[in-house]
């Protein structure tokens, strides 16, 4: 799976969907507010700081971001979608849909707790990005549920089995990753990557696959 282009997200924002596709210039000025923002922090960061370092005029910033809370809010948005698409990328591999749903729960657990932007504004400026990360959060979890479903619907089509309503698991899914984000402190076997395939295998695959026959 490759990133979504940048047009969802405008219209997840309820902005206008450019018909030629995805926005180069856009995309350009959100590679340098991730630069910036790593660097120095969200808050000490200026429109104009981002402007300088995309070599662009601050007025093309204002055209595609109404204001500098937009552009942090779509930046991380488009950084949850390159982290789906490393995800996919690491678990297209495994033949059996099982191994893949474990693989794809060892690979989110490694996104999460490694992510250096995320990280850093955790850091230097939990104040700003703590917001973002929860009570803010409605619309990268809402792209996560919506990703996780899917996939986890095609598996179980794969596997020959009803299609139900899997929102509810796929939610819970975001939901622990995004708490693994914020509190990585846990007991659950995240650090070493075959007992975290271990712990998904027995705890999370039969969530999605309760009903398959027994191997």
């Amino acid at each position: 799976m490759t990133p979504a282009p940048l047009a969802p997200l405008a219209m997840l924002f309820g902005g206008s969907t450019p018909e030629d596709g995805p926005d180069p210039l856009a995309e350009k000025i959100l590679d340098a507010a991730y630069e910036q923002f790593r660097l120095l922090g969200i808050r000490r960061s200026s429109m104009d700081d981002i402007a300088k370092r995309a070599g662009v005029g601050r007025v093309t910033i204002y055209r595609r971001f109404e204001n500098k809370d937009r552009l942090v809010q779509t930046l991380l948005l488009r950084e949850t979608q390159r982290a789906v698409a490393r995800v996919d990328e690491r678990t297209s591999q495994p033949a059996k849909v099982e191994d893949r749903m474990a693989e794809s729960f060892v690979a989110a657990m490694q996104e999460v707790r490694s992510h250096p932007l995320l990280l850093a504004l955790l850091r230097t400026e939990p104040e700003t990005i703590l917001p973002l990360l929860t009570v803010k959060a409605s619309l990268g979890l809402a792209f996560a549920r919506t990703y996780v479903a899917n996939k986890l619907r095609e598996g179980r089509a794969e596997m020959g089995l009803p299609d139900v309503n899997l929102d509810p698991v796929a939610e819970i899914f975001a939901r622990m990753s995004l708490s693994m984000l914020l509190t990585p402190r846990t007991s659950l076997p995240v650090e070493d990557d075959e007992e975290a395939r271990a712990f998904a295998r027995r705890h999370l695959v039969p969530m999605v696959l309760w009903d398959a026959p027994p191997a």
